[in-house]
């Protein structure tokens, strides 16, 4: 009888002992779940913010701690630059001048490369043909604004374009216009009344 109950007593407290270690394996399980879950939290909030990338993370990692925070590698360009203003401000209050008497259904595209507008007919070398025109602009491009068709061109001209280089390239480019029959028109002053300028652009939106 004695032996029946010891060997009960010996069941009993294995039973128990092995229920407090699941027990104690399932709280330690659920804190490092939570533990992970915090700090891939945290990761994903940096990553976010620009400063780390997203590392896997496993309960081993935590025990061995092999976890690292590694800083994103950040691509530099060849060369630097620095942010400038698209337009001078002369060609400023002219674009703005533009704006108030081009009529509805038109806009002004500012510093517009030739290339952006043109394009190369066939029957000729491409890649000088297309070279030759994306190396110049103008300054302003007016355009139907239903599908950005270019009406008008404008060259808001000053004393750089006495120069015999500069005098070259408006030839050429005076040129390119005519044959490709898009109106160029180069301004000297932008002191130009709204009137003028207003009749300038209808003779030939409308002719």
């Amino acid at each position: 009888m004695y032996n029946i109950l010891m060997v009960k007593f010996a069941i009993s407290l294995y039973i128990f002992i092995l229920i407090i270690v699941i027990i104690a394996i399932v709280l330690r399980n659920k804190i490092k779940s939570e533990e992970i879950k915090k700090y891939n939290e945290t990761l994903e909030e940096k990553r976010q913010e620009g400063f780390y990338k997203i590392v896997p993370v496993t309960v081993r990692d935590l025990e061995n701690k092999t976890i690292k925070e590694e800083k994103p590698k950040v691509h530099r360009s060849k060369y630097r630059y620095y942010k400038k203003k698209i337009m001078t401000d002369r060609e400023i209050i002219f674009f703005k001048k533009l704006n108030r008497v081009i009529p509805r259904g038109f806009i002004v595209i500012p510093q517009a490369h030739l290339s952006s507008f043109f394009g190369v007919q066939s029957g000729q070398a491409f890649k000088y043909a297309f070279l030759h025109i994306n190396q110049k602009s103008v300054d302003f491009v007016i355009c139907d604004i239903d599908d950005f068709m270019p009406v008008i061109a404008l060259e808001l001209d000053d004393r750089t374009h006495m120069n015999k280089n500069r005098r070259e390239r408006d030839i050429e480019v005076n040129a390119i216009f005519r044959d490709s029959h898009l109106p160029l028109i180069r301004v000297w002053s932008i002191n130009v009344s709204d009137e003028k300028l207003r009749q300038a652009l209808y003779s030939r939106l409308y002719r």
